[in-house]
């Protein structure tokens, strides 16, 4: 059977840095890649896309041989059916949406009438069609980011990567875009890879998330995965939150929120249904006793893990559902917190964001 999906193994030395990297995502799969600055991230995009050469390596996407070291093999950018999305949308920005989109199949050697009717669909897909005739400097944010997307499948792209989507979009917009290009991309159904700083950023966009430290990938898993078994004090600082993907009530006020194994109490006026959940650890709190006063959440759990963190400890707690905690080492001393020790967890309704 054909191999599907993108494979890539990159090995590249610039300078003092060095990226040894093996990825692969599904068709249909979005993979987002995290950590910090200099980690190799973006430049993992561009070997992929071909605008970097590997000292050593091999991509393929669907089967087909993009690039291979050991065997002299590197097809240029415009051969590797890639689309690349950058943080502005980059769109041609005296051009139409419609002349953007269309700029790719006629490089191509589409023919007039065989580029319209391809435009034409993907503008309709993705609800670009009244936008067809503006240009791409009187767009929003999120308009731009679907011309983008637009003019990437029309070329005829087999795989999309994605360069920090979300990161010029101001904090009212970024929810509602993020969420409506997490559904395009479903939509596609291409592999698609993605960088990303914002933990809900990766939490929402990606099925999947890869953790690159110093070149090397540390950790791959889903974001609850992630959360539940940090490998190391890096990615649990990277995770930084608690994310649950959940089943939100309808109405007004305090209301549920059911995720897999733990119902929370928030305050979501106008979102129902399918929805994401996010608190800090640094949110959570411990103790010994069923907690008093005014907490709308309070679960009791064990203790499955105590990571040390730079200068306070991370609790990781099963209460259904893995919750994190982040408290100091002398609260950990006074609360006896060890591994399979029970303990209640409590977080204010305040304290939770709810996204869609």
């Amino acid at each position: 059977m054909t191999d599907t999906g993108l494979k890539a193994e990159l090995a590249l030395s610039m300078g003092g840095f060095s990226l040894e990297a093996a990825l692969s995502v599904a068709p249909g799969e979005t993979l987002v890649l995290m950590g910090p600055n200099g980690a190799g991230k973006t430049t993992c995009l561009n070997l992929i896309a071909g605008l970097l050469r590997p000292e050593r390596g091999r991509i393929t996407l669907d089967g087909v041989v993009l690039c291979d070291t050991e065997a002299g093999l590197d097809f240029p950018p415009e051969r590797r059916s890639v689309g690349f999305l950058f943080q502005d949308g980059d769109l041609f920005p005296h051009l139409t949406v419609r002349q953007n989109a269309e700029y790719g199949p006629r490089a191509r050697g589409r023919g007039r009438a065989e580029t319209s009717g391809i435009v034409a669909g993907w503008l309709d897909r993705l609800g670009l069609t009244e936008l067809a005739d503006r240009r791409a400097k009187e767009l929003s944010g999120g308009q731009r980011r679907r011309a983008a997307l637009a003019r990437a499948l029309a070329s005829g792209a087999r795989l999309l990567l994605l360069d920090e989507p979300f990161a010029s979009l101001d904090a009212t917009s970024r929810a509602s875009v993020r969420a409506e290009m997490k559904g395009f991309l479903e939509m596609a159904g291409l592999p698609a890879l993605a960088v990303a700083h914002d933990p809900v950023d990766a939490f929402v966009l990606g099925d999947r998330i890869a953790v690159l430290e110093g070149g090397r990938v540390v950790q791959t898993g889903t974001g609850e995965e992630l959360l539940a078994h940090p490998r190391s004090p890096f990615v649990a600082e990277l995770i930084g939150l608690n994310f649950y993907r959940v089943d939100l009530s309808e109405g007004v006020g305090l209301k549920e929120a059911r995720a897999k194994g733990a119902v929370f109490h928030v305050l979501a006026d106008g979102l129902s249904g399918s929805a994401h959940l996010a608190f800090a650890p640094s949110d959570v709190s411990l103790s010994a006793e069923a907690p008093r006063g005014s907490p709308q959440n309070v679960f009791q759990g064990t203790v499955r893990e105590i990571i040390p963190l730079t200068d306070r400890l991370r609790v990781i707690v099963d209460a259904g559902t893995p919750m994190a905690a982040e408290i100091t080492r002398d609260a950990a001393q006074q609360l006896s917190v060890a591994s399979g020790a029970v303990i209640w967890v409590s977080v204010k309704a305040s304290a939770i964001r709810v996204y869609p």
